[in-house]
């Protein structure tokens, strides 16, 4: 079971993204693009936080490869509130394998799935395109 202090973590982490997804959401002129990035979240969202609190490890791994699919698909939307939201997960996830060497989403017994050199890198060179469109052609 993920530890009732990585939950808080999660817990925290989650609400507020999704407070600046629905400020975003309410208060910005979003492309379709964006509307629909914003959507998708705050519903896997919804689904992450409830398989936390009922302990649902199926779909706590199913969310877990939605978290990398959305943050792949982040380099298409335009709103630079939503790519700092992006940048700031990508920075978060680094750190918590840097920190605790695994995955914040993983059991402290389980065999280390979705942390990895491949997936470092990948994340390296998704934060480096992140960062190249919030300086360069965000709204």
């Amino acid at each position: 079971m993920i530890s009732p202090k990585n939950k808080n973590i999660l817990y925290g982490i989650t609400i507020i993204m999704d407070i600046i997804f629905v400020y975003t959401y309410l208060n910005y002129n979003l492309t379709f693009i964006d509307k629909t990035f914003v959507m998708v979240l705050l519903i896997s969202h919804i689904l992450f936080i409830l398989s936390l609190v009922f302990y649902n490890k199926k779909l706590i791994d199913l969310l877990h490869v939605v978290v990398f699919m959305s943050l792949t698909f982040s380099i298409f939307i335009n709103n630079k509130n939503l790519l700092m939201i992006s940048m700031g997960l990508l920075f978060f996830i680094q750190y918590a394998w840097i920190f605790w060497g695994k995955c914040i989403l993983l059991e402290n017994n389980e065999k280390s799935w979705g942390f990895g050199k491949e997936l470092q890198l990948f994340t390296l060179i998704l934060s480096f395109a992140i960062s190249f469109k919030l300086g360069y052609g965000t709204k």
